[in-house]
């Protein structure tokens, strides 16, 4: 006698992007999971993130995911698929999906006037400047006509912005090394990251 088997995982939110589920990482609902094989179907995950494939003949399988726009997946590894070879009665279990949102660092670089190190009503915008991203990725951008500047589809990770100081120029904000730190997580829009100078004759 053949006994029908299971398949089940659930599709998470990938905080940090490392390919694992890690404590307190959420599931997410209403992602569509397709299987491929003796039996071609789809489920969508409940409100825990939660899929399963019930009550299926033994064979060949092909899990997928189906993407959805804004987000990367992450798990399982390139080529992002599951390849399962089930048994009757077997009930095969943790077929998880990962995945992240792109997130983005950005802020003012501006003339502190009075040298204070904030940015103060009348104090404006510095553009051309070049400001340097350094950690899980590098790059660089220049400030624009109005002094903002923008870091976009970045990973969750460590970061840290720096700015490529003129001459004659003096570094007011941030204070200490000149440097600003950031642990990036999936999604976050992280704003504020400014930098003040003001010049000297």
């Amino acid at each position: 006698m053949l006994f029908r088997s299971s398949i089940s995982g659930k599709s998470f939110h990938d905080t940090n992007a490392n390919g694992v589920r890690d404590v307190g990482e959420p599931g997410l609902s209403n992602w569509v999971i397709k299987i491929f094989g003796p039996v071609n179907d789809s489920a969508v995950t409940d409100g825990n993130g939660d899929y399963t494939f019930a009550n299926i003949p033994i064979g060949n399988y092909i899990i997928t995911e189906v993407q959805q726009i804004g987000w990367v997946q992450t798990a399982p590894p390139p080529p992002h698929f599951y390849s399962i070879n089930i048994s009757s009665g077997q009930a095969i279990t943790d077929k998880d999906f990962g995945n992240f949102q792109l997130g983005s660092i950005g802020g003012v670089k501006y003339i502190d006037l009075n040298g204070n190190g904030s940015k103060d009503v009348g104090e404006g915008g510095l553009p051309g400047w070049k400001i340097k991203l350094t950690g899980t990725k590098n790059d660089s951008v220049l400030s624009d006509v109005n002094g903002n500047y923008v870091f976009t589809n970045l990973s969750p990770g460590s970061y840290v912005l720096s700015e490529v100081l003129l001459s004659n120029w003096v570094q007011t904000q941030p204070g200490g090394a000149g440097t600003y730190s950031v642990s990036l997580v999936s999604g976050q829009n992280v704003t504020g990251k400014n930098f003040g100078n003001y010049e000297y004759n």
